[in-house]
Formats: C-alpha cells, sequence, structure tokens
C-alpha cells in the first residue's frame, strides 16, 4: 500500500489555513469521487417573460406582460409602507429594493430565484443577499398589499442582519446564526400584526408540547409561533422596544442576549411569559366557546403531508369531495359517504421544493348529485372540466374547456343544469379590459359566452355561487363600501378586508347590487343550494364561524360557537364539513358531521384579540346602513323561481367570448401599440397625481429589463484527489436579477503546484429548454525517481435540458475533448494526442427536502450513458460508459433519517476504462491499494503513458477499505446510514452552538464489488474463478472460492466545525468473510455519504 504524495504535516498546516475559510453550500465541480456529485432541482417555464420596470426613491418595480396596473397600484403603497417598516424595524437599505410583481402564483412558480438555495458541498461557500422581492396577485389585492409588505420586511431584515458586503457576509456566515422563527416571525408580524391565522393557530396550539419553546418550530410554524413571540413584546412591552433588539442582535450577534439587555430580563423568562400570555388567553376562550363536533375524519393520519383547501357535499348529501394538495402535487377525491368508499377523479401539477406553490387550486363545485366540476391551472393556463361520477370511466371529463383569457381562477361554481359557470377571475389585459383586479364573471358553456358582471375596480369580488337552480342570479363576497357597481375611482387607501354578501339579479338591475350584509367583518364563502337560505362563514367575533341568511326576509343567524376557525365548509342535507386547524399533530383536519344540529345560537363574545384592536381603532366604524335599492324581499320564492328558469339577455357585442378568435398579426401590432401608449399615458397620470400629493413620489419608467450580473456566491474549501493529494477550491458564480442567466467558474490548485484543474461554464434557464456550454481542463503531474509525466485534459461541451417537472429533467450533451500525454523525463518522445467526439444523455430526479443540516427527506437518481468515440483513425480508443445512482431518505421520527443509496457503472467500448472500489471522498490522510483483476489501473511506466488516468473513476464509499481496494470495468456499491441528530433531538430549544446542534451520530453498512465480465452473484466470477494456461496445450480453471463482496460496517460522528461539515467514521472491513481486528479511522469533509 502506499499513501498519497502529500505528507502528514503538510497536509495539517494546509488544512488549519483553510479551515478559516466560511461555509454555506455548493457543489464542487472536481471532486473525484461519486457520493458528492450534484444532482439539483429544476424550474418549469410555460410562457416568456418580457419585463419591464419604473423605479422610485426606495425601489425598482418589475413586471411584464398585463402586469402595467399592478405595478401602478404597488408604487404608491410600497413607498408609504417602505417607510413605515423602516421606521418600525430600526433600519433604512443601502441600497434600493427591486420589487418584482408575478400575475399569478403559477407565473412566480416559474422562476428561477432560489433555485440553488439548499446544494450541499464540502464547504466554504459565502451567498450574497440579494435586496429581491417576488410578489404574485393571488386574486385579492388586499393580500396583494400585505405580500408586499411581508416582502419589504423580510429584505430589510436579511440586509440588517447578515450586510450587504463581502466582509459581513463572512462574518455572518461564520459566526451568526438566528433561529428560523425570528425574522420569519418579524418580517409576519410587520405585514399582519396580530392576525387571525395567527391567533387561531396560538389559539389551539400553545398547550402543544410542540410549541415550548419558539426553537422547536420549523416552517410556516416557526413564521407563526415568531409572529406570536413578536406580537407578545408589542403588547407587554411596546412595539417601540421592536426597533432595540432587532439592532442589538445585528451588534452582538446573539438575540437572546438583545432581548435580555433590552427588556432587562432572560430570554427564557420571556419565554415563559409569552406561554402565559397566549395560555390565558386560550383558557378564557375555551370557556367562552365550544369545541367542533364531528363523528368523522375525512383526511386520515396519512394525508397530513398534504394541505386541505376545499370541500363540498353534493347536494343530496351523498358525496363528499376535497382537496388535497403537497407542495403543488394536487389530487380531488370523491368519497361515498354510503358506501363508505373514495375514489380520486383526478391528479395534475408537480411538486415544488424551497419555493412557493399555490394551495388555492383546484377548485370544486358540485352541479347535481353526479357532476363534479373541477377548476385548475394546467401548463400556466386556467382550465375547468366537468367530471361524471355515473359514467365507468370516471376519471374523464364529460366536459373540458381552457380559458385563456383569466389569469387565474379563484372563485368557482357550476350550476344546477351544468351549463353555466360562475367565476371570480382577473383578466388578461384585452381591449377596454385591465388585469391585475379580481372580478366576477357567469360563463355560457352552449353559446362560449363570457357575461362580466362586476367593473374592473380595485375592490376584490370573489366566491360566487349561483341561488339555488339559476343560471344568472348569483351571490358573491367583496369588500366594495355599497351597493353601486359603477363606484369612484378607488386608491389603495380605500382598500380594507372587510366583506359583505352581494346578491347579482340582472332582472332586476344590471347597475345595483343587492347587499345582503352589513357588518365590519370578513363574510365569505357563501353556499346557497334553495332559494330560501344562504350559509356563509364570518369572523364577526374573530373567530370564523358559521352563519346563515334569510334571502326572504333578511334574517342572519349563528350556527356554530367555534373555538376554532372555520376555514372551509359545506352544508347537505343535516350533514355539516368543515376543514380547520386542529391541535392534533398542529395540522389541518377535515371532519364530517353527518347529523349536525344546524339551529340558531345566541352570539358569542369577541375574541380578546378583536376587542383589543377595536380599542385601538381597528373595525371601529359603525356598520353601514342600507340605502335604497331592491332587496331580496321585493320578490318571493315563486318570482326567483321564474327569474331562474328565464334564459340570459341576448348577445351583448361589449360582453363578447374571445375564446375562440384569431386576431390578424397587423390588428395584433397596432394593439400592443396601443397598449404601450395607454401604458405611457397611465404613468404620466400617475406621476401627475403623486406630485400633487402632500408627500411627493418621484416615478420614473418604464424601462426594459436587461441582465446586469453580479456575484451570486463565491467558494473557498480545501479538497482532496485520491490521484493527486490535497488542493484548495476556489468558485464564483454569477447571475443575473431572475437568475435565468448563470455563469460559474473556479479553479482547484493542488499544493505540487505543477497539477491543476480549471473551468468555466455559462447556462441560460429562462425558457422552456434549458441550455448552457461549459469548458473543462485537468492536469495531472507524475512524478518519481524513474519518470515524469504529465496528462492533461481539454474538454468543451454544449448542453440542453428539458424539465418535465421540478424535480424531473433530461439532460443531452454534445462536444468535443482531447488529451495528452508529455514524457517530460524523455524530450525525444513526441506528445501524444488523442481526439474524442463526446455525447452524453441523463436523466435526472431530485425531490429532496432539507429539514436541516445533512437531513434530508426524499429521493435522488441519475442515470446517464455517454460515448466517447475517438478520432483521426483513433476509433480503437473509443469507449463508452453507463452509470446509475439511486439515493432515498426516509424519515423515521422527527430528525431521525434512514439513508440509503446505490450505484453502479459499467464501462465498455474498444477501449474500456476502470473502477476503482473504496474508501470516501475528500479523505485526509488517504491510502491507495493497488487495484484487482486486470492489474492496477494506476500504474505509470517510463516511456509509456497512460492517459487512463484521465478518465479512470473512483467508486466511493467503501469504508474499511483503501482507495483502489478492487478494479474492474463494472462495479455496485451500495451504502445505509442510520442518522441521528442526538443534542438537537433531545434539547432543541436550548442549543445554541451549531457544533452541539447538528452533532450528528450514525450507523453505517457498506457493501460492493467490482468486476468485468461475471457478475459475483455468478458461481463462476471473476473473482473466485480463473484460468491459468500451458501455451497451447494446457488450460486449468481454478475456483478459490472467494466471497466476491467487500463490506464494512461500523459507527460516526458528523458536525459542524469553524464553518466546515467534518465527519469523522471508524469502520471495520470485511475481506472473504474475515472481520478487521481493529477498525480504520476516516476524516472527511462534506455531506451526504
Amino acid at each position: 500500500m502506499k499513501r498519497t504524495s502529500i505528507t502528514y504535516p503538510l497536509l495539517i498546516i494546509c488544512l488549519t489555513l483553510c479551515l478559516f475559510c466560511p461555509m454555506w453550500h455548493s457543489q464542487a465541480q472536481f471532486i473525484e469521487g461519486m457520493t458528492q456529485r450534484p444532482f439539483n432541482k429544476n424550474r418549469v417555464q410555460f410562457k416568456d417573460f418580457e419585463w419591464r420596470f419604473k423605479t422610485s426613491p426606495n425601489l425598482e418595480f418589475y413586471y411584464y406582460e398585463y402586469g402595467s396596473r399592478l405595478s401602478d397600484f404597488a408604487i404608491l403603497y410600497a413607498e408609504e409602507e417602505f417607510n413605515r417598516i423602516a421606521d418600525l424595524i430600526g433600519y433604512s437599505p443601502t441600497q434600493k429594493i427591486r420589487l418584482f410583481i408575478y400575475n399569478s402564483v403559477t407565473d412566480l412558480m416559474q422562476s428561477n430565484v432560489g433555485l440553488n438555495t439548499e446544494l450541499l458541498s464540502i464547504g466554504g461557500q459565502v451567498n450574497f443577499i440579494r435586496p429581491i422581492i417576488e410578489v404574485p396577485f393571488t386574486g385579492s389585492l388586499y393580500a396583494f398589499k400585505q405580500e408586499i409588505s411581508k416582502g419589504i420586511a423580510q429584505v430589510l431584515l436579511n440586509e440588517m442582519m447578515y450586510g450587504t458586503g463581502f466582509r459581513e457576509m463572512l462574518q455572518s456566515a461564520q459566526i451568526f446564526n438566528l433561529p428560523e422563527w425570528y425574522l420569519s416571525g418579524m418580517s409576519a408580524y410587520a405585514a399582519y400584526g396580530w392576525s387571525q391565522e395567527m391567533d387561531d393557530y396560538m389559539r389551539t396550539a400553545i398547550r402543544s408540547n410542540k410549541i415550548r419553546h419558539p426553537n422547536r418550530s420549523v416552517g410556516d410554524d416557526a413564521t407563526l409561533v415568531g409572529q406570536s413571540f413578536w406580537n407578545f413584546i408589542a403588547q407587554k412591552y411596546g412595539e417601540h422596544h421592536i426597533a432595540s433588539i432587532l439592532n442589538l442582535t445585528r451588534i452582538t450577534r446573539d438575540e437572546e442576549l438583545a432581548f435580555q439587555n433590552t427588556l432587562g430580563k432572560p430570554f427564557r423568562d420571556l419565554v415563559k411569559e409569552w406561554r402565559n400570555f397566549y395560555t390565558e388567553i386560550s383558557d378564557k376562550a375555551r370557556k367562552q366557546y365550544e369545541p367542533i363536533k364531528y363523528d368523522k375524519v375525512l383526511n386520515g393520519n396519512r394525508n397530513n403531508k398534504y394541505a386541505l383547501w376545499q370541500v363540498k357535499l353534493s347536494p343530496d348529501g351523498r358525496y363528499v369531495a376535497y382537496t388535497l394538495n403537497q407542495r403543488g402535487r394536487y389530487k380531488v377525491v370523491v368519497r361515498d359517504l354510503r358506501r363508505q368508499r373514495k375514489k380520486v377523479i383526478m391528479r395534475g401539477g408537480f411538486q415544488v421544493y424551497t419555493q412557493r406553490f399555490n394551495k388555492q387550486i383546484p377548485l370544486i363545485a358540485w352541479s347535481d348529485n353526479h357532476k363534479l366540476g373541477v377548476a385548475f391551472m394546467k401548463k400556466g393556463k386556467s382550465r375547468i372540466e366537468v367530471f361524471h361520477l355515473d359514467k365507468r370511466r370516471k376519471k374523464k371529463p364529460v366536459y373540458a374547456q381552457t380559458f385563456e383569457f383569466f389569469n387565474q381562477i379563484v372563485g368557482f361554481d357550476i350550476s344546477a343544469d351544468a351549463t353555466h359557470f360562475a367565476i371570480s377571475a382577473d383578466r388578461r389585459g384585452v381591449a377596454n379590459i385591465e388585469s391585475g383586479v379580481n372580478d366576477v364573471y357567469i360563463y355560457n358553456t352552449k353559446e362560449q359566452f363570457l357575461k362580466k358582471v362586476t367593473p374592473s375596480d380595485l375592490y376584490d369580488d370573489r366566491d360566487p355561487v349561483f341561488v339555488g337552480n339559476s343560471n344568472d342570479i348569483i351571490i358573491f363576497s367583496s369588500n366594495r363600501p355599497n351597493d353601486t357597481l359603477n363606484l369612484p375611482p378607488a386608491t389603495y387607501k380605500d382598500l380594507n378586508d372587510d366583506y359583505n354578501l352581494f346578491l347579482y339579479n340582472p332582472k332586476i338591475s344590471e347597475e345595483l347590487l343587492t347587499q345582503l350584509t352589513y357588518s365590519n367583518a370578513q363574510e365569505t364563502q357563501p353556499e346557497c343550494h334553495d332559494l330560501e337560505w344562504v350559509y356563509y362563514l364570518s369572523n364577526e367575533n374573530g373567530i370564523n364561524n358559521l352563519y346563515r341568511l334569510n334571502l326572504q326576509n333578511g334574517k342572519q343567524e349563528i350556527l356554530t360557537n367555534s373555538l376554532h376557525d372555520l376555514r372551509a365548509f359545506s352544508v347537505a342535507q343535516g350533514n355539516l364539513a368543515i376543514r380547520y386547524f386542529g391541535s392534533r399533530k398542529l395540522k389541518e383536519r377535515l371532519v364530517l358531521d353527518r347529523n349536525a344540529e344546524l339551529s340558531p345560537k345566541a352570539a358569542a363574545p369577541e375574541t380578546y384579540r378583536l376587542q383589543l384592536l377595536r380599542s385601538k381603532g381597528y373595525r371601529a366604524s359603525t356598520p353601514q346602513k342600507k340605502k335604497d335599492a331592491p332587496p331580496v324581499n321585493n320578490f318571493s320564492a315563486d318570482s326567483l323561481q321564474k327569474i331562474a328558469q328565464d334564459t340570459l339577455p341576448a348577445y351583448d357585442p361589449e360582453n363578447w367570448s374571445f375564446d375562440n378568435y384569431v386576431f390578424d398579426p397587423q390588428i395584433v401590432k397596432e394593439f400592443k401599440q396601443s397598449n404601450r401608449q395607454n401604458e405611457q399615458n397611465q404613468i404620466s397620470r400617475l406621476i401627475k397625481k403623486a406630485q400633487s400629493s402632500k408627500k411627493e413620489v418621484t416615478i420614473k419608467g418604464v424601462f426594459p429589463y436587461e441582465p446586469r450580473f453580479t456575484a451570486e456566491q463565491t467558494v473557498t474549501t480545501p479538497l482532496i484527489d485520491p490521484l493527486r493529494g490535497f488542493g484548495l477550491l476556489f468558485e464564483v458564480r454569477l447571475a443575473d436579477m431572475l437568475e435565468n442567466h448563470n455563469f460559474h467558474a473556479g479553479i482547484l490548485g493542488i499544493t505540487d503546484l505543477k497539477s491543476s484543474n480549471y473551468f468555466a461554464e455559462y447556462n441560460y434557464l429562462g425558457k422552456r429548454i434549458d441550455v448552457g456550454a461549459r469548458y473543462d481542463r485537468k492536469s495531472i503531474f507524475v512524478s518519481n525517481s524513474d519518470l515524469i509525466h504529465r496528462y492533461s485534459l481539454n474538454k468543451i461541451v454544449g448542453r440542453i435540458a428539458l424539465p418535465f417537472t421540478n424535480a424531473l429533467r433530461m439532460e443531452g450533451f454534445a462536444g468535443y475533448m482531447n488529451t495528452r500525454f508529455t514524457d517530460i523525463g524523455v524530450l525525444s518522445n513526441p506528445d501524444v494526442r488523442d481526439d474524442y467526439v463526446h455525447l452524453k444523455g441523463q436523466l435526472v430526479f431530485d425531490n429532496t427536502v432539507s429539514s436541516g443540516m445533512n437531513m434530508l427527506q426524499g429521493s435522488r437518481a441519475m442515470v446517464s450513458y455517454e460515448q466517447n468515440l475517438g478520432m483521426g483513425g483513433n476509433i480503437e480508443k473509443s469507449f463508452d460508459k453507463l452509470f446509475v445512482d439511486l439515493r432515498h431518505y426516509q424519515s423515521l421520527d422527527r430528525e431521525i433519517v434512514l439513508a440509503t443509496r446505490f450505484a453502479y457503472g459499467h464501462f465498455g467500448g474498444k477501449a474500456p476504462k476502470q473502477f476503482m472500489l473504496g474508501g470516501m471522498d475528500n479523505w485526509m490522510g488517504a491510502q491507495t491499494g493497488g487495484g484487482s483483476l486486470s492489474g492496477n489501473p494506476l500504474r505509470v511506466e517510463p516511456g509509456i503513458g497512460n492517459s487512463d488516468l484521465l478518465f479512470h473513476e473512483f467508486a466511493t464509499n467503501l469504508r474499511g477499505f483503501d482507495y483502489n481496494a478492487a478494479s474492474g470495468r463494472q462495479f455496485f456499491v451500495f451504502n445505509a446510514e442510520l442518522r441521528l441528530p442526538l443534542i438537537k433531538y433531545i434539547f432543541r430549544e436550548t442549543v445554541k452552538s451549531r457544533f452541539f446542534r447538528n452533532l450528528q451520530f450514525i450507523g453505517f453498512y457498506d457493501a460492493g464489488a467490482t468486476w468485468n465480465d461475471r457478475g459475483p452473484w455468478e458461481r463462476n466470477n471473476d473473482i473466485n474463478t480463473y484460468i491459468v494456461r500451458d501455451g497451447q496445450t494446457f488450460e486449468v480453471i481454478v475456483r478459490n472460492y472467494k466471497n466476491p463482496y467487500l463490506m464494512g460496517f461500523g459507527w460516526g460522528v458528523r458536525t459542524y466545525l469553524l464553518g466546515y461539515y467534518l465527519k469523522v467514521d471508524a469502520a471495520w472491513s470485511v475481506n472473504d468473510f474475515i472481520v478487521s481486528d481493529k477498525p480504520r479511522y476516516y476524516f472527511t469533509l462534506g455531506y451526504d455519504f
């Protein structure tokens, strides 16, 4: 056995120097082993985005097609909100915030921003934090305002804590580690304050052991818990202390010390006060409100990973339909309550990771007892399908329509005869119709006729439903101030979250609505099966409860006084289905009460939250009074039935459907020019309005978006090459703001100063098909007393990739490469050069989700095949390679993970190369064996070149053995690790040290084998059988019955130390059924296996 060329003293010195380099995440490009190879996720683009932008004093607003109105709305609101939030947190940024406005969440899902945020590597990466906000329009301008507020708060807080310069970010990456709830909760509080969602969450969850300490929360729970903690600080100690706490945190790099020094109390005492504050509120509420009653749970434990949205009972109460959404991959389930069977009638979408997904789709509605309508998005377009449950092929729709002219559908109902849809949506920008606002439409499926019910004002019109069997009488929810459709122009200051119910009856008036409710509350999700009652949700007392309204006399009744917010409901034939946030596992639950008592109840008192907010002026105004408008009880049930049976009005040119038209190209060109002119006119009016206000806002634009490259990340990390020894890797990544254009370059310097690698690559990810190009150079310098050799490889390839989903893509590579061998010791020998055509196809899958450092859940897979064809008469040097890498990470209990991996490789062709089995990637103090079967593939001799050194591959991990313990043209390896972050698992809320919080203990098992032709599973394989020949006369087959498999087992420790993720493994080898007496220790850098 021989050691790598570097000596131990030099190794220790270089490693000590490098340990002071910072670390975040990366994927090193020069790692020779297999376990650290990148998989990476994707984003799928269905449309082209032509970005433009406008500027104001503190922000830049980027928008694309049909987004001009949204940007106009955002400019004035964001400037005012910027000042409020900056005052709240006590910080002003050093550079402008860039706000990217998306017309829908579906469009946002196509963004490449943040695509590589979860990449893990050996270490040494610094991420540059960019002042970018991505805000989607979700169908509500009031919610759009809150999205902007939260985005501004997030950018200001990130810059405040981590800085903008390289030095500040380097220090933050090295020593600063805030708990997850701290910043996400603060940004939520800055945007929402004491919100109803947070109040419901804390009222339910405060007695759960899962939130005994804020540090125990992760993900969305951490945001809500953090929001509640900052709200507690504001309510008890005053909001003015928040800025002091945040600024002291930035200075001391210790959030607990900042709380203590500002408020004069230890952080642990504040946590107790926080729990007591919400526990008292919860205890009082439990005495005033009732628990939710049910006799059946519709979503079992297996569906806890799914997000719930809608639930709908069929009119006869036999079927219940509901939607489940797992990070964008959704399905519609129909359960037969009589037969106790359920069936998935449709699936769609795909999962997204480290990215927001649209929880509001699909939407569902019953037409009759057997027809179910589903509204969803397909390839970026709105679509409605109707399914018939009695048909044999239940999953095939009986009606389907794509609506090209809608950005997104956020409310949907279907008439009893399935001929009309009531739709709440925002239109794409077409002639005389402005986008960026949510309106109500009625669509006739037979005539393909679209009727616009509400005007394109700033008010949110949502949740439309048909009244009884009507085709044109609808009820919807809106935050408009009165019953007049044509209201004076509104501004962002006129929008609030007071939603009332309105009835639209074109037989009475086309210009005037009938206002059904008059409260300063949110009254939403109406459901109306007949001509007498409309059921809906109202938060008049601070909690969403079920109400009903008599359409004949206008009388309102409270049906529930629930302790929990009813987030969705459905009523039919005495059945009541409810979606709510439950204390069990702190998840939303979907339950059914088959004998619901829907009788009037006395109103419960307001929640403590609402009482406190009202005392500060929130919803303090008196409810509106009815105007002289046609009330509902002006017509009887008989007249309503007659109106419902009447047909829609005759064709109106202003309400023509654009769905089936092909426009003349010249008209389209003139229309676009007209739109641009209208856009400039709007800007001019906006500037004049802003300049005439008391507080002048200077607005400039419109400007075209041009890619401006800025540094995204840098990497400085040690790397140990199994063949060349210790080296340092330097990388830099540049990208434009949208991360569509990516430039990546790096260099690996080996300590002998004679061997190196460097590369440069460019990728464009802004279209449906990703394209890129890459150049690599690799050099190996081999020197001993007998020879001096230099080997070099130059390779340039083009790349195309087709993402199918965010987790799955197919890639193709084509290019040219050459190798050169120089015998420096014998100058008379000419250089040997070989040229190749390189072709490669690859399929990559990665749906893993990170729950902590080196804590993954999900699966990864890579299957690739490449051909390297010799050129210039060197066809005999052609070779190919097949490679498979499959990994799965299974969560067993909280952070305990079982990680498994299977890898297989095969070299073929006329000049096949070798796989060298054994060892671990980035192994400090590595040893290299002599191979097997066909000899040592790393052997070099005087006067004879071995350019195969540039192509041989080290097959890892196989602990307990040296590098190159066995070699062959084919190999497989299996790894299994049980990972337990013990300290974090037991003491999560009290562990501040990165070293102990990320301390992970593992138990592992490795197995592998190499062979050329006959696999180890065969009785006569390449290991236990060989042939001895004596000239042409004798041939002897020798079988030694040696076990062809190499195995290793043991334990290991991983943790974060001085900016690097270090691994220590103790492994016992098993060779030919013999277990080694002593373990072999491995000290390595890097994540995963």
